[in-house]
């Protein structure tokens, strides 16, 4: 009985394992596979960028480090200005107001937006966010493309463009610090098929800080009006406006140990030390594609900035009761105007044919600074310069309009750039992809003492850069 038994089981079990690989059998090929990807891969991770060739190349098959902050982060972080954003930018440091580091090397000249040079913001101003659409940035070497620069890299703004889809968007912040901000935006087409589109923005904010007299106020307007001329041409015109007024900070003095020797809330700029920006940006893209294997792109740029900065510079600590312990830093007082113009020329011309992708273009930079420069003596006790700040109880009472001011330089700056570069990606295998390219580029520099004419001076060069790299996919699947 208990054979018998035995033999049914082995039997039941056998048809069972039979059944089993015949349906594995017969539906193998029908087997739904679902991948689902998280809101970082779909929403922070760009797959192609453009500031490494000039062309829309994957970033795998780029032989450069690039890295993308995507609108979509941006919004998420809450971002208002860039130095919101260094937190997110691998192989990058922050190093003093807009300014930053990347790969050890400080980036003030080489900054693009659109791929163009003509960067608006210097010394005191932070670039806002409002009008970006992304931030790009190129670490490495990058003058075999984009000419002399810092051997960190670049950074490549993205400004937002008038959209195809009619997008309205009104925004209203507040926070900590009497942290107030408000926008309106509105894009879309401005006739029924399309092919013309405007887009409007305007942003107002403004806060206060943890440190005595700063506070901060921003104004942006942002217009765009892009037009197809036909099925193979686009015209792109651009106005961008920025007004900061607020109250730049140094550091709270320590001693030689690095211990803070005033409360961090201590600030050696008096209520009325002010820095003011205003600047006006101009841009016009032209892109027409020739033929189905050959495009170009023009743009035009034009900016003009003045900032004006008043405000109480630190200087040494000093012990103004003798007792051997110092107790207030001397201060010396910065009047400083600087007017800032330049426009900028940029064409290249891609060329598909097949395996290889030509790129050639050229390109022209012009900027000018004019500078003044006073200041008031570094503090000595009288009425005629700033007074001496106490560390543990400032007292913000100077009157300005009392001190001795002293020119420290009067002068001008022009700059000319220009340079013409060729590009090839050739598409080796289905694995193995090469960049190679050379650039020629010519530099002068004027500089006019308005003074006396003692620290006039002019250079000239002409230098050329290349570079080679490659990628190797090694899984078709990674």
């Amino acid at each position: 009985m208990r054979l018998k038994k035995s033999l049914i089981m082995m039997q039941a079990f056998g048809a069972l394992a039979f059944s089993t690989a015949a349906l594995a059998e017969t539906s193998s090929d029908n087997v739904l596979s679902i991948q689902v990807e998280g809101r970082a891969l779909t929403l922070y991770k760009e797959d192609e960028a453009s500031v490494g060739t000039r062309t829309n190349t994957p970033i795998d098959e780029t032989p450069q480090s690039i890295q993308v902050i995507t609108q979509e982060l941006i919004e998420d972080q809450a971002a208002n200005e860039v130095t919101d954003l260094f937190r997110s930018m691998s192989g990058v440091s922050y190093f003093n107001y807009g300014i930053i580091k990347m790969r050890g090397f400080e980036q003030e000249s080489q900054v693009l937006y659109d791929g163009v040079k003509g960067d608006p913001f210097r010394t005191f101003t932070i670039p806002q966010l409002f009008n970006i659409e992304e931030v790009q940035t190129l670490k490495g070497p990058t003058g075999a493309l984009y000419g002399a620069g810092e051997a960190g890299g670049v950074i490549n703004y993205v400004t937002k463009k008038p959209t195809y889809e009619q997008e309205n968007t009104i925004e209203l912040a507040a926070g900590n610090k009497d942290f107030l901000s408000g926008s309106v935006e509105s894009s879309g087409p401005a006739n029924e098929d399309g092919t013309q589109r405007y887009r409007v923005g305007i942003y107002s904010s403004s806060e206060d800080s943890y440190r005595n007299n700063v506070e901060e106020d921003n104004e942006i307007i942002d217009l765009g009006y892009a037009w197809d001329l036909s099925d193979d041409s686009t015209l792109t015109l651009q106005y961008t406006h920025f007004y900061q007024l607020g109250e730049r900070v140094r550091g709270v003095p320590i001693d030689s140990d690095g211990n803070f020797l005033a409360d961090s809330s201590w600030n050696s700029n008096e209520p009325d030390d002010y820095q003011e920006f205003e600047s006006d940006i101009f841009q016009a893209n032209l892109e027409h594609s020739i033929n189905d294997w050959l495009d170009s792109n023009f743009t035009f740029r034009y900016y003009e900035t003045e900032e004006t900065q008043k405000y109480h510079q630190s200087r040494a600590l000093t012990d103004t009761d003798s007792d051997g312990v110092d107790d207030a830093v001397t201060r010396q007082y910065r009047d400083q105007t600087r007017i800032y113009k330049g426009f900028d020329l940029a064409s290249y011309f891609v060329a598909d044919l097949g395996e290889h992708t030509i790129v050639t273009g050229a390109d022209y930079h012009f900027a000018s600074e004019d500078e003044l420069f006073y200041y008031s003596g570094t503090t000595d006790g009288t009425s005629s310069t700033p007074s001496a700040l106490s560390l543990t109880d400032p007292s913000y009472d100077d009157d300005v309009s009392a001190y001795d001011m002293s020119l420290n330089r009067d002068r001008s700056t022009d700059l000319n750039q220009a340079g013409i570069y060729i590009q090839d990606q050739w598409r080796a295998t289905n694995k193995i992809n090469l960049v190679t390219g050379a650039r020629l580029d010519y530099i002068q520099e004027d500089v006019v003492d308005n003074d006396d004419g003692s620290d006039n001076a002019s250079y000239d060069d002409i230098g050329y850069s290349a570079r080679i790299g490659a990628t190797y996919n090694m899984s078709l699947s990674v």
